[in-house]
């Protein structure tokens, strides 16, 4: 039982480690650079250092369609979900921790019964338009739910926290079904947790591993939007 659970670890280490173009090595060496020397030259602490440096290789791997993402990805969401906390930005914590822990867990599943043997990649596709109009009506009118409740709360911002709190949502559906449109909406959110990691930074002047992550996130949803895209329309070209 133990040799066969070795096999298993080992094929898929080699999975995991099968097809990186130049570019894509290249890009990973540059993303995990930016968050750990910009770290030391800034100095952060090490719960943000860790979480800046397995986040970004893990948005990496996700870009690339490998199923370790969603392992590193687990620990992200868990590191990043204290550091929120602990930062006071209370709804972004939970976010992490009660929406996108489980839903880490639910995408390793479902993304290994869509593995391309060749590749070992998972196999992206694209959206119809009336998928698409039906998310994006979705959006909609959930964030305006959720804004009407958070007036209720004296939230200062209701509108822009609770678009916020509805696209992370959609977003990991969407990635969850292997759709190269999640990739906009993640462009998205990245740009919204820029804004409020710089801002946290720039009031306790921690952390500034989690925001250098999240503008490699912000980069990296602009690269991985046009990989995926390309791909998905190619994979549809094959059926």
């Amino acid at each position: 039982m133990k040799k066969n659970n070795q096999s298993k670890f080992k094929t898929f280490i080699s999975n995991e480690l099968t097809g990186w173009k130049l570019s894509e090595i290249i890009w990973l060496a540059i993303a995990f650079s930016v968050v750990l020397v910009g770290s030391i030259i800034k100095g952060t602490t090490a719960i943000s250092l860790i979480t800046g440096l397995v986040g970004v290789t893990g948005i990496v791997l996700s870009g690339k369609g490998k199923l370790s993402n969603f392992v590193l990805g687990f620990v992200q969401c868990l590191l990043t979900g204290i550091v929120a906390l602990e930062s006071s930005l209370y709804m972004n914590g939970l976010m992490y921790l009660v929406y996108f822990l489980p839903m880490e867990v639910i995408g390793f599943v479902t993304w290994k019964k869509h593995i391309n043997t060749e590749s070992q990649e998972v196999i992206k596709r694209k959206m119809s338009w009336i998928t698409r109009f039906k998310w994006i009506a979705i959006i909609a009118a959930a964030t305006a739910a959720f804004s009407y409740i958070m007036r209720l709360t004296n939230n200062q911002q209701p509108i822009l926290d609770s678009f916020s709190a509805v696209c992370n949502i959609v977003a990991m559906i969407i990635a969850i079904n292997r759709y190269a449109e999640q990739w906009w909406i993640w462009l998205v959110v990245n740009i919204l947790h820029v804004v409020l990691w710089f801002n946290d930074f720039n009031a306790s002047g921690e952390n500034i591993a989690i925001l250098l992550m999240s503008c490699v996130f912000l980069i990296n949803s602009v690269i991985m939007l046009v990989k995926w895209t390309k791909e998905a329309r190619e994979n549809e070209m094959r059926r």
